[in-house]
């Protein structure tokens, strides 16, 4: 990915391709491969978020959802912010919730107002707008 153009940060079916990479060589060692994904993930992640800074002339970078919480994430993108000026912040951890998180919040939030209570009444939209 860091050789692709572009800002996208899509790691859809990753977790599962190293699931089946480590089935399919089971003596690797699963941390290893834990390690070797966050590495990668890490440097990805960066690379393309201070490029985008760059390129958009930014001088200030707000990561937030889940990926905010990591400690790895967050040491090289402030170290390497501050390398190239650029002000990096992040939300304290308690606020770095995943996106999913936020929608059921959010769903059960507008199930509340519509005066249902009942945990089990709420039938699946999934195009329900917010």
């Amino acid at each position: 990915m860091s050789s692709s153009p572009g800002f996208d940060f899509s790691f859809a079916g990753l977790k599962t391709a190293i699931l089946y990479h480590l089935k399919k060589n089971t003596r690797e060692k699963q941390e290893d491969v834990a390690a070797s994904f966050l590495a990668s993930g890490v440097d990805v992640l960066t690379k393309k978020s201070l490029e985008a800074t760059r390129r958009y002339h930014l001088k200030r970078l707000v990561v937030v959802g889940g990926v905010a919480a990591n400690s790895h994430l967050r040491e090289r993108l402030t170290s390497d912010g501050v390398e190239r000026g650029i002000d990096v912040l992040f939300p304290e951890r308690a606020y770095c919730t995943d996106n999913a998180a936020m929608i059921a919040a959010a769903g059960a939030y507008h199930h509340l107002i519509q005066g249902e209570s009942h945990p089990l009444s709420l039938a699946p939209e999934p195009s329900l707008s917010l």
